[in-house]
């Protein structure tokens, strides 16, 4: 009698799994006939995603494939028009969704598990202060600085909604107040979203006669966008930065009156935290090779091999701690050994 019981019991059980695999199997199945079906129904998404975006959409073609697990769609040179549809002020080369299978499962819906985005071209532009974004946002000029504010808010939004999102192959170009422009590279971001958390990731090369490297880390909770409230760590990390490709910036050149940069390259790393919107505290570690700058009266120069050192900036007290190490420098004109300076700390005040 307990060896019936028992022996019905393991039938059950393999009954019960042989079931769970027909029923995922017949999902899959079931899962990539619509995924080639609807790559098929190209009129029909343009149609969607142009009442869901409230912008006329068009797209040149539609492949499906998988993505690990899940089944996913790309979307091949989608253009986002203005509201006339004269004008494109969204491309993307290509634009990749999967299914979730495991999450479509359980809310019974469909909902997508991955987005990326591959190929897109910004101009930002600076002016008295402010960040234009074109490219990415409807940011023509009947758009006021508030309401791009809002839109880049609701982008944000959209993006930390998202289960996982990955934009690469982006290519921008800055326009500075002194009329600069700047160009950054294969720039490509990599977003995680939990519940609370949210995880940013990305690098980029800054272009120019020596490529700078830039890449960078950021976790951020408790955000709220309706009030601007959020948390945050940040790290960034640049490397091989060019100090005679920068001299000339705004926000250098009133330090340089009387002198002028020649060469030297600069690695720099940053923490930075913020807690509550509010800024708290921004470290560095810093180390500077090759260093050459001419006075301009042509009869003085300073070289410094190698010095590295790290600081600390904390905006409640307006203090930046500075400890400086192994500086090897030379002053040719005063003195002609080069000089060694072990170990400098120093503590300055910010009075801005």
């Amino acid at each position: 009698m307990k060896k019936n019981w028992l022996f019905r019991c393991f039938q059950w059980k393999v009954n019960i799994i042989t079931a769970l695999f027909l029923i995922i199997a017949f999902l899959l199945t079931l899962s990539r006939i619509s995924v080639v079906v609807l790559a098929h129904q190209r009129q029909f998404i343009e149609h969607w995603l142009s009442v869901a975006l409230k912008q006329p959409v068009k797209i040149e073609s539609i492949t499906a494939d998988w993505m690990a697990l899940d089944p996913g769609i790309t979307f091949n040179n989608v253009i986002v028009k203005d509201q006339v549809g004269q004008q494109s002020f969204v491309s993307i080369k290509q634009l990749t969704v999967s299914l979730d299978i495991i999450r479509s499962l359980l809310h019974w819906k469909f909902l997508p598990g991955r987005l990326a985005i591959s190929g897109v071209n910004l101009d930002i532009h600076r002016q008295q202060g402010h960040l234009q974004v074109r490219g990415l946002l409807p940011s023509q000029d009947h758009l006021t600085v508030s309401n791009q504010s809002r839109e880049m808010r609701v982008l944000l939004n959209w993006m930390l909604s998202e289960g996982n999102v990955l934009i690469s192959n982006v290519d921008i170009k800055y326009h500075a107040d002194d009329q600069k422009v700047y160009f950054l590279k294969n720039a490509n971001i990599r977003v995680k979203n939990n519940f609370f958390t949210h995880r940013i990731s990305g690098g980029a090369t800054i272009d120019g006669s020596s490529a700078t490297k830039i890449s960078f880390a950021a976790k951020l909770d408790d955000i709220d966008f309706s009030d601007s409230k959020f948390n945050a760590k940040v790290y960034v990390n640049f490397k091989n930065i060019q100090l005679d490709q920068w001299a000339n910036s705004l926000w250098i050149k009133p330090f340089l009156q009387l002198a002028k940069v020649r060469d030297g390259d600069v690695d720099l790393q940053l923490w930075a935290d913020w807690k509550k919107t509010k800024f708290t505290h921004i470290q560095g570690r810093w180390r500077i090779k090759n260093f050459n700058m001419q006075f301009l009266d042509a009869k003085r120069q300073i070289n410094v091999d190698d010095v590295l050192g790290d600081f600390i900036f904390n905006p409640e007290n307006k203090l930046v701690d500075i400890d400086v190490k192994h500086v090897l420098f030379a002053l040719p004109k005063l003195y002609r050994m080069p000089l060694l300076l072990k170990r400098l700390k120093a503590k300055l005040a910010w009075n801005r």
